[in-house]
């Protein structure tokens, strides 16, 4: 995380715009990533995919299914689920409502 945090920065800071796609699950990281875009004096926009539970179970069950996939064994989704914290209404982002059906 400390590598990607750097690159990151370093490419900003080179004036080349970045997207991040690392999940950003808790407040905390969010949080974070505020403060350092921030201190770099760069906008920052965080988009939210508000997809329910049983959803995210049936499109990690899809991609089970296809060749190549490394599955979560057990209940990883449900445990992972819980480790996700909702935006919180004073954090700002672009929410994207039920994502779309085709990402696999």
């Amino acid at each position: 995380m400390e590598l990607e945090t750097a690159v990151w920065m370093r490419v900003v800071s080179l004036g080349t715009p970045v997207i991040l796609d690392s999940g950003f699950w808790t407040r905390r990281r969010r949080d974070t990533l505020r403060a350092q875009a921030a201190a770099l004096g760069v906008p920052l926009t965080l988009y939210a995919l508000d997809v329910p539970h049983a959803q995210g179970r049936a499109r990690v069950a899809r991609r089970h299914a296809l060749p190549g996939a490394l599955p979560l064994v057990g209940n990883a989704v449900d445990v992972l689920w819980t480790r996700f914290e909702p935006l919180e209404p004073d954090e700002e982002a672009v929410r994207v409502p039920g994502a779309p059906a085709h990402d696999l």
